[in-house]
């Protein structure tokens, strides 16, 4: 995940790429950084670095982060933008630069990592695979590779034709993240990829794999309207 941060003050710089480091690292993800505290220096290393998510500070001399935020606007830069500035005053100004999101300096301790986890998920989304950790390592599976999900417990299982790995999330999280890739919940324990499945029975389905999984009462009747529109 390629990150660039810009802030006039190098000491705070400091500080926020080492928080932002420590958070990804218990995640399982390894930043590569373009950090700055020259604002024209800056957004003239952008382009190159393409980064995927940018963290800047709004009140600098010469370039403030609003003139940065413009900038990427008219270059229809696609990085998820979070502004993290002391100006909570400016947080509706912000809005015109469609951030992915505000953090205040003097609470950063407290949202930023909810932010950041949030944006790495989107970042996931976007390039159409999902990262996540599966005991001591990270795991990076194109969505089109996973056949279905399974609850267990306080982890949920993520299948492939050929491995199983162990998330530690809930059905309801990953249904979130899982339902714009073509993947439907079929019963409270079970979210599968509609792509996968082979057989559509009354009360199951039988993966590509020849696995079977339950239909739930409760999900059955737009289950089994979204597999059918997937056999199309």
């Amino acid at each position: 995940m390629r990150i660039a941060m810009c802030d006039d003050e190098p000491i705070i710089l400091d500080e926020l790429q080492k928080f932002c480091t420590a958070c990804y690292k218990r995640a399982g993800i390894s930043p590569t950084w373009l950090v700055s505290s020259d604002p024209n220096c800056f957004i003239d290393e952008l382009e190159a670095f393409a980064p995927e998510l940018i963290l800047l500070d709004i009140d600098m001399p010469r370039l403030t982060g609003f003139d940065i935020a413009g900038e990427l606007l008219q270059r229809n830069n696609r990085a998820l933008l979070i502004f993290i500035t002391n100006q909570e005053s400016l947080v509706y100004e912000t809005f015109q630069y469609k951030p992915f999101d505000f953090v205040r300096k003097s609470r950063y301790h407290e949202d930023l990592e909810r932010v950041l986890l949030r944006a790495a998920h989107e970042v996931s989304a976007r390039i159409d695979a999902f990262t996540f950790r599966s005991g001591s390592v990270s795991v990076r599976l194109p969505f089109s590779d996973i056949t279905h999900l399974e609850a267990d417990g306080n982890y949920v299982k993520i299948y492939t034709a050929a491995d199983c790995y162990s998330c530690r999330s809930t059905m309801r999280e990953m249904q979130e993240q899982f339902d714009s890739h073509g993947f439907v919940r079929i019963h409270k324990g079970f979210l599968v990829n509609c792509s996968a499945v082979h057989l559509l029975h009354t009360v199951s389905i039988t993966l590509e794999n020849g696995t079977e999984l339950p239909i739930g009462r409760a999900w059955a009747e737009n289950a089994k309207q979204q597999i059918m529109r997937s056999f199309r």
